[in-house]
């Protein structure tokens, strides 16, 4: 069996591979250190970073939950 004829699939044009999934998992791993580091930053210091950093946090968990969803579904189709 030859690998290099394998047809490979794809899902939202990322190819079902272990090398797409363990970049994904890692740009999941570089965005959950962002959040916490923001979540902490508005903890510790509220009144500078509240308007800003609300929207930025709200569009980090969304990022990070669409990768993680990506992630599952490619690992369902190896």
């Amino acid at each position: 069996m030859n690998s290099r004829n394998r047809e490979v699939k794809t899902f939202s044009n990322i190819p079902a591979t272990r090398s797409s999934i363990n970049r994904l998992e890692t740009e999941v791993k570089k965005l959950r250190k962002e959040l916490d580091s923001l979540i902490a930053l508005k903890i510790y210091k509220p009144d500078e970073v509240r308007n800003t950093d609300a929207h930025a946090i709200e569009e980090l968990r969304h990022l990070i939950e669409t990768k993680e969803s990506t992630i599952l579904q490619l690992k369902l189709m190896l």
